[in-house]
């Protein structure tokens, strides 16, 4: 009896000890794996902890960055993961993808396919993109800019000529620092942002977004338009537009030449041209209510977005649209209205010209003047000779400008083509050609063309040059001459 009683003590004993053990096990914290950071992708979206990320292949090396005022900063050790790890541990991201990165107060910066995977070149100047957990061996949290979004360039220096070497063109205009995001709560994959414009001018090109449009300075007011292709001219309007000015524009962001002319490029191709007076506001004027021409204004010309308040509709010729405010209330002609607007090329002229022209009429047509009637979709004509797209504007058209009939909309005097007039075009080279007044008469083949390819002619055919479709050329036009008109 004395033996059950101590072998009851002893279970007692070990049942209390055991059970004082449990409890102790669920009192423990349990063990501290850090602050989180999440990670959103194409198949999911993870949290890693600084556990995770400590089991994750580190990059340890040195690193600095330069700031927005030219000084060096961040100056340590960094220790950290590759973020191409993180982000194909959710699905990887393809090259039309941003990575958005969100930092806890909510500061955020966007980086390219190539920042995560970049090319040897881009590895060059901005080594590894690291998601940094320690800095000279003080880790998250006692480490408060951690997590730190870093680049860890071979030499130690991200400087910001490293940054704009490379970077793709949306994200330059920065410095080196604010690139590397600190406190970093999230990573997220994002669609890039459809571009909605480019801009050219030569060698250089950008582009914007719709929501980078809208971030220049805007004016809003009322425009129409007078459809000159009928009889009688209809007008249409007047609509309230919203739009960044084209001038403006240009010059802020490419610096415009002393001398140039444009071409507004629609998404399906289309191109209308511009001349230098008429992107700086020197237009032919309608008048609002019976469509007729009451002679030159000032206007200006609106790459419009928005039309009474709303994003301009693709059914009125959005989403950007090529448009002409007046402050005197006047329209301007339809046909420089450009719809469905993608990209604005800046051509640099930079010598000025003049076409002499002796007919019924003489007079010296202006460079100017040709390509404004070169813009126009009811005059433009193309034709391939050799593989070559030559666009210019029918001989007959010019010839109309100076035969007596109506000159200023080039209406073809048919009844002087009966005189059996010559018309001579003269090279500044020394050649020409003649054609009888019936071979040219509405023949919409033998054009006088300005541009090759969609570039504007250069020497020796400069500026202008006769093109027929067998092949019939003559470039570098000074003069053309009707004559026997008169007998």
């Amino acid at each position: 009896m004395e033996s059950n009683t101590k072998l009851y003590a002893v279970l007692v004993i070990v049942l209390v000890v055991a059970g004082s053990a449990i409890v102790g096990l669920m009192l423990l914290p349990p063990a501290d794996t850090g602050p989180s950071v999440e990670v959103i992708g194409i198949a999911g979206t993870e949290e890693f902890t600084l556990s995770d990320l400590k089991a994750l292949p580190a990059v340890e090396r040195e690193g600095s960055f330069q700031n927005s005022y030219g000084n060096v900063r961040g100056q340590g050790t960094y220790r950290g993961v590759n973020v191409s790890v993180l982000i194909d541990a959710v699905g990887g991201m393809t090259e039309d993808q941003w990575l958005n990165v969100t930092a806890t107060d909510g500061y955020n910066q966007q980086y390219s396919y190539g920042n995560v995977y970049p090319d040897q070149d881009w590895y060059s100047y901005q080594g590894d993109m690291v998601l940094a957990y320690e800095l000279n061996g003080t880790e998250v949290p006692a480490w408060d800019e951690g997590y730190r979004i870093v680049f860890l360039p071979e030499d130690g220096y991200y400087s910001n000529n490293d940054y704009g070497n490379s970077s793709i063109e949306e994200f330059l205009g920065r410095a080196a620092g604010p690139r590397c995001v600190q406190n970093v709560a999230t990573i997220t994959i994002i669609s890039a942002p459809e571009s909605a414009l480019s801009l050219t001018m030569g060698d250089e090109s950008h582009s914007y977004t719709m929501d980078e449009l809208e971030e220049f300075e805007s004016i809003t007011g009322s425009a129409g338009y007078v459809k000159t292709g009928v009889t009688p001219p209809n007008p249409e309007g007047p609509y309230n537009y919203t739009g960044v000015p084209v001038y403006d524009l240009l010059n802020q962001e490419l610096g415009l030449p002393a001398n140039y002319s444009l071409r507004a490029i629609a998404g399906d191709g289309y191109t209308v041209y511009y001349t230098q007076d008429q992107v700086e506001g020197t237009l032919q004027a309608f008048d609002p209510e019976t469509g007729e021409v009451v002679g030159y204004a000032n206007f200006t010309m609106l790459l419009a977005y928005g039309q009474d308040g709303e994003p301009l509709s693709p059914d009125f010729g959005g989403p950007l649209r090529i448009i002409f405010l007046c402050d005197d209330d006047y329209f301007s002609e339809g046909h420089l209205w450009a719809k469905d607007v993608v990209e604005i090329v800046v051509q640099d002229e930079t010598t000025p010209w003049e076409l002499q022209m002796d007919g019924v009429l003489s007079f010296n047509m202006s460079y100017d003047t040709y390509y404004a009637a070169a813009s126009c979709s009811h005059h433009r004509t193309t034709i391939e000779v050799d593989s070559v797209s030559y666009m210019g504007l029918p001989l007959w058209i010019l010839i109309a400008s100076m035969d007596g009939a109506d000159d200023e909309h080039f209406q073809f005097n048919t009844t002087l083509v009966s005189n059996g007039y010559n018309v001579t075009l003269y090279s500044g080279a020394g050649g020409n050609l003649t054609f009888a007044a019936l071979e040219t008469a509405f023949n919409s083949s033998i054009i006088v063309a300005g541009w090759a390819d969609e570039e504007l002619l250069t020497s020796p055919d400069w500026p202008l040059k006769l093109v027929t479709p067998e092949g019939v050329m003559l470039g570098n036009l000074v003069k053309i001459t009707l004559t026997g008109w008169d007998e």
